[in-house]
């Protein structure tokens, strides 16, 4: 994939086959149910409604979402057939207070899925995925057992704090919005928004559902070997890939986040994830979420 393929005129086809999908996560991921929704709000929100009734991992597809959200609560555009949406429901084999790290799990899995196949992605902290400047994917991960039922909607519910009920293991949930073939963007989503397919037709190269299958698979291979290790206590060799990948320490930066906006120097990204900023003034600040800007110079 990426721009090394062949070049072709060809019409993308932007509809994956349900069918194929189900058929193929059976047999190379057997003990990972999957459910394909043509529309739904939003396959986090749906996944987790479905979640005490589900005894094993889950996989929550859908072509739509009419609700679709990303960090802050920010609304994740989702039109129908033009990106991959998808929600994994988790139960996880580690301690309740390592879970916040499943996002960068995931978001290290992504980047070197995308990689993998040509598209020159970075990761920006906390967790998006961007190509040649511009987002072309977001991550946002729940947690089904919280201390706090409202949790998602006072702070961001990305594993911050989780806890699981007793003898059994935390259970997350991992949403990721990629956009594959969509071109069109409102102006103002546009400025900061890209899609695959988008970065492929400079070089008249498509991108059809074929494509968008095998990111899938290839996704969920990354996803649960990183994961695997992480769990099968090799967590300090997956962090440190997912630092070296988001190359913050020690860079100058900005972060705006609810409460305020300042400049200070990376210090540190912690196994949770948190960032350690040290500011101006000498202060060493943690921000588990926040917009960063890096400064040039």
């Amino acid at each position: 994939m990426g721009k090394s393929r062949d070049k072709t005129q060809s019409k993308s086809q932007s509809k994956l086959s349900p069918a194929s999908l189900k058929a193929k996560i059976a047999a190379e991921f057997p003990e990972l149910a999957f459910e394909f929704r043509p529309r739904v709000t939003s396959t986090n929100a749906l996944l987790k409604e479905q979640a005490t009734n589900i005894d094993r991992d889950k996989i929550l597809l859908a072509a739509e979402q009419t609700a679709g959200r990303g960090r802050l609560n920010h609304a994740w555009s989702s039109p129908a057939n033009q990106g991959l949406y998808f929600s994994i429901l988790l139960s996880l084999n580690i301690e309740p207070e390592k879970t916040p790290f499943v996002t960068g799990i995931a978001a290290l899995s992504l980047y070197k899925t995308l990689r993998s196949q040509g598209f020159p992605v970075e990761m920006k902290w906390p967790n998006d995925i961007l190509l040649k400047g511009k987002k072309v994917a977001g991550i946002l991960a729940e947690a089904i057992n919280s201390r706090e039922e409202n949790q998602e909607k006072n702070k961001e519910t990305e594993l911050q704090e989780t806890s699981s009920t007793k003898n059994q293991p935390p259970k997350v949930i991992v949403g990721i919005g990629l956009n594959t073939v969509r071109t069109d963007f409102p102006e103002d989503l546009g400025k900061k928004a890209t899609s695959l397919k988008k970065y492929l037709l400079e070089d008249r190269v498509s991108f059809d559902s074929g494509d968008s299958e095998k990111i899938l698979l290839n996704f969920l291979s990354q996803f649960y070997y990183q994961l695997e290790k992480y769990q099968q206590g090799q967590e300090r060799e997956v962090v440190a890939q997912w630092k070296e990948t988001l190359n913050l320490l020690g860079r100058k930066i900005t972060i705006a986040t609810k409460d305020e906006t300042i400049t200070g120097q990376v210090k540190n990204v912690t196994e949770r994830g948190e960032l350690i900023l040290i500011t101006a003034r000498g202060e060493e600040k943690k921000y588990w979420s926040g917009e960063i800007t890096i400064k040039k110079g």
